[in-house]
């Protein structure tokens, strides 16, 4: 219990002293938030709005006040669907943060065994599917750096840091940077504490 707690209270430390990985994942909740956004009370809004845009211009109303109620039926909407975005984001990125500290304070590896001498092995840590230069390249995307910054320092081309990316995400079986970085972190592959 103990040991557990110590590792919560290092995982806040470096959560709160790496504003990187907390962007890196607060992206990776806005990307999640950003399509969900026009939800049905919003279309059912546009809708009502075209309708009502409409039936003012057969009716012979004039067109500055048809127009006036158009943009502010549109204003109305886009002012909705940011605030949905923004509420979505917030959400996902408490989700994320979760996983985080779920994959943060989940074991590594496998707790030590009797063979059936009644030896105990001591545990085997996860085997590494990726190449020491696709480690340096996560390295750097846990420190947050985009492809271009990550050539550099490693004196490659963006192109090549691009297809090493492609080949970790399909290596380690994850759909971005922010879940391969996670897992290697949880792995003990890479570790927050040097990005």
């Amino acid at each position: 219990m103990i040991q557990q707690k110590s590792a919560q209270q290092d995982f806040e430390y470096i959560l709160a002293n790496n504003p990187r990985i907390k962007a890196l994942l607060y992206q990776k909740a806005k990307d999640r938030a950003t399509p969900l956004r026009w939800n049905t009370n919003i279309l059912i809004l546009v809708s009502v709005n075209l309708m009502t845009t409409i039936l003012l211009t057969l009716w012979g109303v004039s067109l500055v006040i048809t127009g006036i109620v158009a943009i502010a039926g549109l204003l109305l909407v886009w002012g909705l669907s940011v605030r949905q975005e923004k509420r979505l984001a917030n959400k996902f990125f408490q989700q994320e943060l979760q996983e985080l500290k779920d994959l943060d304070t989940a074991p590594a590896t496998p707790s030590p065994k009797n063979n059936s001498v009644g030896i105990t092995t001591a545990p085997t840590p996860p085997e590494m599917p990726i190449t020491q230069r696709e480690l340096e390249i996560m390295a750097q995307m846990a420190s947050g750096k985009v492809n271009k910054e990550i050539a550099t320092a490693l004196n490659i081309s963006a192109m090549t840091v691009k297809n090493h990316i492609s080949h970790i995400l399909e290596k380690l079986d994850v759909n971005d940077r922010t879940s391969a970085v996670l897992l290697a972190v949880r792995n003990g592959w890479i570790t927050l504490d040097k990005v």
